[in-house]
């Protein structure tokens, strides 16, 4: 299946789901808001790397930082429990640190710092229970697909490489993480961990892994 007929295939999955809310004559139980924050990609594996003809003996890998954006349909079942369907854009990714570099022309001490950008259209499907009206905890999963992905050498955006193609277009894992709403706004903290190896080579094994901090406003309920 290619990217876009995943992609119809998330789309026309949320449409269903906000179908079957509007069906159930439920409006006064539907929320939706709108969300902002920063974004913590942690690295969890090997990056796969290009063929330059180059060997650094020595990788040191570091989180990325990143803003995402999105919005959120959230439909309760009940005076403390909602499902909530998320539809946001984030970059996730790492910054790759490589030294003790072996050429034709020998040995050198350089070291050079590469960010991978990874942009994704993810769907969160998320199971919220309420302890009190206004904080609650957060447990489902996710689905995305891969928009694009650079290498960017010292974080230069003139100065990148397309390397979508060592990448697979989707990737699936949970997610976890608790909120406060404060009347109109709220704040939520994240957790995503991916499940498949979104290399596409068999000898790496690199997953998704991040921290989410979200602010937002939401409108009903």
């Amino acid at each position: 299946m290619t990217k876009l007929n995943y992609f119809r295939v998330l789309i026309i999955s949320i449409l269903g789901v906000l179908c079957a809310i509007i069906d159930s004559n439920a409006q006064d139980r539907v929320q939706v808001g709108l969300f902002m924050g920063p974004n913590w990609s942690i690295p969890n594996g090997e990056p796969p790397r290009l063929s330059t003809g180059s060997n650094f003996t020595s990788v040191r890998t570091q989180s990325k930082a990143s803003l995402l954006f999105g919005l959120k349909f959230n439909f309760f079942l009940s005076d403390n429990t909602s499902l909530e369907v998320d539809a946001l854009y984030n970059s996730l990714g790492q910054v790759n640190e490589y030294s003790d570099l072996y050429h034709e022309l020998g040995y050198s001490d350089k070291v050079e710092k590469y960010t991978d950008a990874l942009r994704y259209f993810s769907f969160p499907i998320i199971f919220n229970y309420y302890i009190t009206e206004n904080f609650y905890v957060k447990f489902g999963g996710y689905g995305a697909t891969l928009l694009s992905a650079q290498r960017r050498k010292e974080n230069k955006f003139n100065n990148s490489k397309d390397i979508q193609h060592l990448f697979k277009e989707t990737d699936f894992g949970i997610t976890t993480g608790l909120g406060v709403e404060l009347s109109r706004l709220f704040v939520e903290c994240r957790y995503n961990k991916g499940f498949t190896d979104i290399t596409v080579s068999d000898q790496k094994k690199y997953y998704n892994q991040n921290i989410q901090l979200l602010f937002g406003i939401k409108f009903g309920r």
